[in-house]
């Protein structure tokens, strides 16, 4: 067997992931698909994904997402004729090793909930669940693009001369560290696959939020109010501005996800088009 640590990823070589994937997902009857963008990890020199192989035959991989330095969102797949044989173990230690260089103590390990390989892969590894989140696509109809101008704010895409207040409105939103929020911000606006947003009122910004593209699928996310703009209807109005754009632009895969805790934004998401296709569940190891 050969191990192969990568921190990016060819197009031969996500051909070569996306058909295990492809295998596991039709023999599990699951429906998720594992991230490979490191374009939004903190530190673009880490080895996000571990590779397997029997002879040139691709047989387990597992995938990070490494947004900060607080942890890593963990996911990977292993051929069903290849498992219980410790495969996935021996990449996962590999990953393990790795994370501790850049000193990344938390791990969270995903798996789709009705994944029983997943679960009893966890139980070895002594996951302790943390919670749930919903995988949501929009299938709401086209006719927000009739609705655009009846907004009290504005939508933008503001440039690198923003970036400071953006990193301070985020900061107030999510709480997280500066250098984690500027991390963010400064690997969205440099991405190719990526769009920084900005809601705008009265003259100001007072929301934020970006959307992701890959593999011809654009995802939603970061999305929040500034906390003395909230309840008051902004953050339905960047989420809907924000779909009529992507719309505009011929998008029709959107997706975004959500805490099943977070009744509010859950219910938001709902009642604007968009539907659960996946429920996942993070496991904690430390």
């Amino acid at each position: 067997m050969i191990i192969k640590a990568l921190s990016y990823l060819d197009e031969n070589t996500i051909k070569e992931i996306r058909q295990v994937e492809a295998v596991c997902k039709d023999f599990d009857k699951l429906g998720g698909t594992i991230y490979l963008d490191n374009s939004f990890d903190f530190n673009k020199d880490i080895k996000s994904v571990f590779l397997m192989y029997d002879n040139s035959k691709l047989v387990s991989v597992l995938s990070m997402f490494i947004p900060t330095k607080q942890e890593a969102e963990v996911s990977g797949y292993t051929l069903p004729q290849y498992r219980r044989r410790g495969y996935f173990e021996e990449l996962y230690e590999k990953a393990v090793c790795e994370l501790k260089k850049y000193e990344i103590e938390t791990k969270l390990l995903v798996c789709e909930s009705q994944s029983i390989s997943g679960k009893e892969l966890i139980r070895k590894l002594n996951g302790k669940h943390a919670f749930n989140e919903y995988f949501m696509r929009y299938i709401g109809a086209g006719s927000l693009l009739k609705d655009e101008h009846n907004y009290r704010s504005t939508l933008n895409i503001p440039g690198v001369d923003s970036t400071n207040e953006l990193i301070d409105m985020r900061q107030r939103i999510f709480g997280d560290s500066y250098e984690d929020t500027k991390v963010m911000i400064q690997n969205t606006f440099e991405s190719e696959n990526r769009i920084q947003y900005a809601l705008t009122y009265e003259n100001r910004f007072i929301g934020i939020g970006s959307a992701c593209f890959e593999e011809g699928q654009v995802s939603i996310c970061g999305l929040g109010i500034s906390p003395e703009y909230q309840g008051m209807g902004f953050g339905r109005e960047i989420l809907l501005l924000i779909l009529i754009d992507l719309l505009k632009k011929g998008n029709k895969d959107i997706t975004i996800d959500v805490d099943s805790e977070n009744e509010k934004a859950y219910n938001l998401y709902k009642n604007n088009g968009f539907q659960v296709k996946i429920s996942y569940e993070y496991y904690s190891v430390k």
